[in-house]
């Protein structure tokens, strides 16, 4: 099944919304550019001796103007452009909250913000979220259901998961990207309780989105590279194991920024480059046969699990 990646698949309202930003932003930044004083005499605003700022804002609008018209053609490829406009509005906003509490300038220029900032701010939003969830639903076609996926895919030394467990049980532990600091924690955490696991009859398998020859190297300072892992650039296993990805509270929210200041800064862990999606969730399956006896899916990125009582009851469901 081949999925155009084109927002106007699911919905065209967004792609209006761009198209008339674009234009509005465009004939705004244009009477900024040529006509500096229209504003001022026709909201009866004093003229402020700064017509070149002025003019220098306007040319600020058209260069928006000319992105969001970019982005109209395909919301989903330019999403950026669309995030970088949001950010202008809000900004636009709190300056202008600021300097009218410093009586800085004049409430005249309220119908400016409004026009240009505050009527934008919901419909933005509205088309990121949008973009958003259309990229998840767009990651999720052509997934193998979890009983294939155990057959499917193969280790690094060629086993699949069906022939792993059949033998012992077998620890699925799916990272992240391998700049994320909570991953590099739980390496650590991993490496430091490997052998302990294999003597307890449970195998870890590691899952990542790089190839071999890449997690080799990142692999190397935990002391990981003996281990079994499988290579899934794709995230169609994550996905047949029910991991998607997380939501903006998950990812950033205050307690996840809290912790990986913690565990980047204050306990050295550090935090790397992207090998991966950002934005993929984590998880560890305990897999015995054809079935998962025991699973971890973290609602923050943060959660930390205690793999040793993680495996202790073996026969336990989650």
């Amino acid at each position: 099944m081949i999925i155009k990646n084109n927002i106007s698949n699911y919905t065209s309202w967004p792609t209006y919304i761009l198209l008339i930003l674009a234009l509005y932003e465009g004939v705004f930044g244009l009477f900024c550019i040529f006509l500096p004083t229209l504003y001022f005499v026709f909201f009866n605003v004093p003229l402020l001796n700064h017509i070149i700022l002025w003019q220098f804002l306007g040319g600020v609008f058209l260069v928006f103007g000319m992105g969001y018209f970019i982005s109209f053609i395909n919301p989903i490829r330019f999403w950026p452009i669309i995030f970088l406009g949001l950010m202008f509005k809000v900004i636009m906003l709190i300056l202008f909250i600021v300097t009218v509490l410093q009586d800085y300038i004049y409430m005249d220029f309220l119908f400016l913000v409004l026009f240009n900032s505050v009527i934008w701010l919901l419909p933005l939003c509205l088309i990121l979220k949008l973009i958003y969830s259309v990229k998840l639903v767009y990651k999720n076609f052509n997934v193998p259901c979890f009983e294939e996926s155990i057959h499917l895919f193969k280790t690094n030394k060629e086993n699949t998961l069906f022939e792993l467990s059949e033998k012992h049980s077998v620890l699925v532990v799916f990272l992240r990207h391998f700049g994320c600091v909570f991953c590099r924690q739980l390496l650590t955490v991993l490496s430091e309780n490997y052998d302990y696991l294999v003597k307890n009859g449970v195998y870890p398998v590691l899952v990542y989105m790089v190839d071999h020859q890449t997690a080799n190297v990142l692999l190397k300072p935990y002391h990981l590279t003996h281990a079994e892992c499988i290579s899934d650039s794709h995230m169609e296993l994550y996905r047949s194991f029910g991991l998607s990805r997380g939501k903006l509270y998950q990812l950033f929210g205050l307690r996840v920024l809290w912790k990986t200041f913690y565990l980047g800064v204050v306990k050295g862990y550090g935090i790397g480059n992207f090998f991966g999606d950002v934005f993929q969730m984590s998880g560890i399956f305990l897999l015995e046969g054809k079935r998962v006896s025991k699973s971890f899916m973290p609602e923050y990125i943060s959660d930390k699990v205690d793999i040793e009582s993680f495996v202790t009851s073996l026969g336990d469901n989650n």
